[in-house]
């Protein structure tokens, strides 16, 4: 394992009205530093199972290095789990974020 490279990750629940952020995830940095995926259940209410578990994917995929994807069409069009936006029309990494994990993870 590469050095640096291992931190710890806490789920977290906050709640704000005032935010319209579903989930985030904030990194702490180096290190020995925590790192939070924050659910905010005021946003997250009303979501469904489906809406929640790709959330959770999505905040995760950023906690592992991913970045978010572009959702628009065009020749660059790709389906994945890092759009910046919640969608359900999937709940699991599709074939470019497995690609992109592989790239980072091996």
């Amino acid at each position: 394992m590469r050095q640096g490279r291992v931190n710890d990750l806490e789920f977290v629940d906050y709640d704000d009205p005032k935010d319209i952020a579903a989930a985030k995830w904030n990194h702490r940095g180096g290190p020995g530093q925590t790192d939070y995926i924050r659910f905010n259940t005021a946003a997250m209410k009303n979501a469904g199972r489906t809406k929640r578990r790709q959330i959770a994917a999505h905040e995760l995929g950023h906690a592992l290095g991913l970045c978010h994807k572009s959702d628009a069409g065009g020749p660059g069009y790709v389906r994945s789990l890092m759009w910046p936006a919640a969608h359900e029309y999937f709940d699991l990494p599709q074939d470019v974020d497995k690609a992109n994990y592989s790239k980072l993870w091996g």
